[in-house]
C-alpha cells in the first residue's frame, strides 16, 4: 500500500484519497496503523495531511475542499452537509471530555474581560456561546498558544482543548467551569467535539471499505500501541507519554470505532442547537 504524508492535493484523481486530520495524539492512534502502511488497503493512495482544529475546519469549509476525508468540528456540520457526510469512525465524542474554561486565579471569572478561543468554528466555542459567561471580549487564538498567553493575562481566560486540559493545573492555571459537564447536564449526552466527514463524491462501497480499514487501523493501535508510539511523540504537542496516554485514553473509545445512534443523536442535538 503507498501512504503518503503531509501533500496537498490539487484535485480529487480516484488513484488518491486525500485526507486531513489533527497531530493530536487521539488522531494519531486512530489512524496511525494506516499512516505508516501496516493495514492492507487496496484502494486508492492515502494521502495524509496534518492541521490544527480551526485549519482544518476552514478546510472544509472551503468550497474548493480537496479533501476527500476530512476531520473537523461538529459544529460545522450545517455549513457542509450538502457536500459531506458524517463518518461513522474516528471521531472525539464522550463523558467528561469536554472543553475547559481555566486562567489565572487571580481574579474571579466576573472580573475577568477576555476569553480566548480555539477557533469561532469550533464546538469549543459552539459551547462557551450556550454555557459561558456573557460578558466578556472574545479572541481568537490557535490552541497551542492558549496557555502561554493566559499564564501572562490575569485578566483573562481561555477554552482549552486537547492535552492542555491535562497541564493546565500544573502551569498555575485554575478551572472556572467545564463546558462539557455544562453540555452533559443540560443533554444526558455524550459531548461530541468532531470527527471525520467523508466526501459525498465517494461511492458507498469504498466509504465503507475506508471505515471497516479506520476501524482496523484503531483495533490494532489498541492492540500494538508501542509500535506507533514514534509516530505520536513525532506529532504531539506535549511530548510526555503520560499525558498522551492520558489524552487517548479520554478521546479514543467505542465512539471512536463506531458512532452508533447515541453518537449520531448526540451530533445531531448540538448542531440544532437543542
Amino acid at each position: 500500500m503507498g501512504v503518503a504524508t503531509d501533500a496537498i492535493s490539487t484535485g480529487k484523481p480516484m488513484s488518491k484519497l486525500n485526507i486531513a486530520i489533527s497531530p493530536c495524539p487521539n488522531d494519531i492512534f486512530i489512524f496511525g496503523h494506516l499512516i505508516a502502511g501496516k493495514i492492507d488497503w487496496k484502494g486508492p493512495e492515502l494521502v495524509f495531511s496534518f492541521m490544527d482544529i480551526q485549519a482544518l475546519n476552514k478546510a472544509i469549509l472551503a468550497s474548493e475542499s480537496t479533501y476527500e476525508l476530512i476531520k473537523c468540528s461538529y459544529a460545522v456540520i450545517p455549513e457542509v452537509v450538502d457536500r459531506y457526510n458524517i463518518f461513522k469512525v474516528g471521531a472525539a465524542l464522550g463523558m467528561g471530555v469536554g472543553p475547559l474554561l481555566v486562567g489565572l486565579p487571580d481574579h474571579p471569572l466576573s472580573e475577568k474581560r477576555v476569553v480566548y478561543i480555539p477557533g469561532y468554528d469550533t464546538t469549543a466555542y459552539r459551547l462557551f456561546r450556550r454555557f459561558g459567561p456573557k460578558h466578556l471580549e472574545v479572541k481568537e487564538l490557535r490552541y497551542d498558544l492558549m496557555m502561554g498567553q493566559l499564564q501572562r493575562n490575569p485578566d483573562s481566560v481561555g477554552v482549552i482543548i486537547h492535552e492542555s486540559r491535562f497541564t493546565y493545573a500544573t502551569q498555575g492555571l485554575k478551572l472556572f467551569l467545564d463546558l462539557g459537564q455544562a453540555w452533559e447536564e443540560a443533554t444526558q449526552l455524550p459531548l461530541p467535539l468532531g470527527g471525520p466527514m467523508v466526501s459525498k463524491s465517494l461511492s458507498d462501497e469504498l466509504v465503507l471499505d475506508l471505515e471497516k480499514a479506520v476501524q482496523k487501523s484503531l483495533q490494532r493501535a489498541w492492540q500494538d500501541r508501542q509500535s506507533i508510539e514514534a509516530l505520536l511523540k513525532f506529532h504531539a504537542q506535549e511530548l510526555d507519554m503520560k499525558v498522551m496516554a492520558a489524552h487517548i485514553q479520554l478521546y479514543v473509545n467505542d465512539y471512536s470505532l463506531n458512532l452508533g445512534s447515541e453518537g449520531e443523536r448526540a451530533i445531531q442535538t448540538l448542531i440544532k442547537g437543542s
